[in-house]
């Protein structure tokens, strides 16, 4: 969480904790014990919007599958990928974006974890549905099958 304020160095206290937090220790131990309470009796901590907020914008700005999706994919129920092109293109868009990408297997069980099924074509084409890439990627498929960018050579 972003702190929201910043103390002035004139008004910094330093001698805060001898002469504000130590006479107060009675009460600081009091407060925590009725938060304890508060919690075993709920089951559950209750954080402020504010925390809770600032928890989903940091989770939604590090969720880089659900932003290559956003950048990079329309999502369809009827569309379909082949899981290698998706997988490259992901990989590519997040070494350029972030300098770091999932694995193929990570890759892959966080677009199952978030609906979108694996499915085979013809020939045992491994396929992701419910995903189309936006602007397609040629590819070429060397030996070992790993896919590489289609070059126009004339």
């Amino acid at each position: 969480m972003a702190y929201t304020v910043q103390i002035p160095n004139e008004e910094i206290e330093r001698e805060f904790r001898e002469r504000k937090l130590m006479p107060e220790l009675s009460g600081i131990l009091n407060w925590m014990l009725a938060g304890l309470h508060a919690y075993l009796k709920r089951g559950t901590l209750a954080p402020p919007a504010a925390v809770e907020g600032a928890t989903a914008a940091y989770r939604e700005d590090m969720d880089v599958i659900a932003q290559w999706i956003n950048e990079r994919c329309i999502v369809h129920a009827a569309a379909t990928i082949p899981s290698k092109a998706a997988y490259f293109d992901y990989e590519r868009w997040s070494q350029d974006e972030i300098g770091w990408a999932f694995t193929q297997v990570k890759f892959r069980r966080n677009l199952t974890d978030r609906g979108f099924a694996a499915d085979k074509g013809s020939k045992g084409q491994r396929l992701i549905k419910g995903l189309q890439l936006k602007e397609p990627t040629p590819l070429t498929v060397l030996e070992g099958g790993r896919p590489r960018p289609f070059h126009n050579r004339v």
